[in-house]
């Protein structure tokens, strides 16, 4: 087990805005939790200014129980699209092939399969459900 405390205990306030985004990208859900939650931090990592980032590196990740974390607990839009540049979540989703986050936006984020949907997973033949 990771000591989170002795870990972060001296970062700055952007040092651990910058160990979130990065903890997303590993996927580790326990880190996240850490960083956004801990009573040990004088301050917290702002999920609020960053959230666009956090989601997308969660999706990239594959992690669906940090996905369900951000989504609910954290109330991320599941749009999520930092400055509207790139891919948003749902693309990633297929672009890395995996099935069951794809599944997992149309079944728990109740995404629907209109015509932009249909396009992209026409894109992506290994998406098949």
């Amino acid at each position: 087990m990771i000591d989170y405390k002795s870990k972060y205990a001296s970062l700055s306030k952007r040092k651990l805005d910058d160990e979130l985004i990065l903890s997303c990208s590993r996927g580790s859900l326990e880190e996240v939790e850490y960083l956004l939650t801990s009573e040990d931090l004088s301050e917290k990592a702002d999920i609020d200014s960053w959230s666009g980032e956090c989601f997308l590196c969660a999706c990239k990740s594959g992690n669906l129980n940090l996905i369900d974390f951000l989504l609910f607990s954290k109330k991320i839009s599941k749009n999520a699209n930092p400055h509207m540049l790139g891919d948003q979540p749902f693309l990633i989703a297929c672009k890395t092939n995996n099935v069951e986050l794809v599944k997992y936006f149309f079944n728990v984020c109740k995404f629907e399969k209109n015509e932009d949907i249909v396009n992209i997973l026409n894109r992506f033949p290994k998406i098949k459900f």
